[in-house]
């Protein structure tokens, strides 16, 4: 999101919050001296508590409009959204909706998004899915780095696809297969475009190891052989 976001002539940056007073604080100063138009995050269901508590703690500050995403919003939008303290959710792939969404923020019909208005939830249909994943840009690692230097070790984690072609019932994968039916769920980027961020990556980061991690990295046989 980070850098479809600076792609697009935005500015982003990361707080990464632990469970003390201390980082809490830091939190206020690093949105004191942003000055942010928007606050977001992205929630699994074991960090959901947590971050409605960051969330309220932001409102008790200022009225910065806040965001929710990932995968337990996608899973229970109608629990996110009913919270008073959240404005916005996004539901599924957020890359074309939060592009719209913070270049539009009064716009009442963009797909994948939900939002209050007088008192009502304004329910949106979901956009398409990105076929061409060689269309989005290279994730923003630096972003992660800058605020978490330990992050950045011999190991260079990423993904060469979105989708799994199983549907086992305890995956989030069988749930968005459901709710993207009839659409390809399962993708893969380019041989050539995997090989340009690895590249990328090793003149960057100096990584010794490749950590690869998709949902099912051996699908495609032929791209796998192609691949090595």
């Amino acid at each position: 999101l980070s850098a479809v976001l600076k792609k697009a002539g935005h500015e982003t940056d990361l707080v990464i919050v632990y469970e003390n007073e201390k980082s809490k604080k830091r939190l206020v100063e690093r949105i004191e001296n942003f000055k942010p138009d928007f606050i977001g995050f992205s929630v699994m269901t074991d960090d959901y508590i947590w971050a409605c508590e960051l969330s309220k703690l932001i409102k008790k500050i200022k009225n910065i409009p806040i965001i929710f995403g990932g995968v337990h919003v996608t899973a229970c939008p109608d629990e996110v959204i009913k919270n008073e303290f959240i404005d916005f959710i996004i539901l599924g792939e957020g890359e074309g909706a939060i592009i719209e969404l913070v270049e539009n923020p009064h716009k009442e019909n963009i797909k994948n998004v939900w939002l209050k208005k007088k008192g009502k939830v304004i329910k949106n249909k979901l956009r398409p899915l990105i076929e061409n994943l060689d269309s989005l840009p290279f994730p923003d690692k630096e972003l992660f780095f800058k605020e978490a230097p330990y992050l950045k070790g011999e190991t260079y984690y990423f993904m060469t696809s979105r989708g799994c072609p199983f549907g086992c019932s305890y995956c989030f994968n069988n749930y968005l297969k459901k709710l993207y039916k009839g659409s390809n769920w399962l993708r893969k980027r380019s041989i050539q475009n995997v090989i340009d961020e690895l590249k990328i990556g090793k003149e960057k980061f100096n990584y010794h190891l490749v950590y690869f991690g998709d949902d099912c990295f051996t699908f495609n046989k032929e791209w796998l052989k192609d691949f090595f």
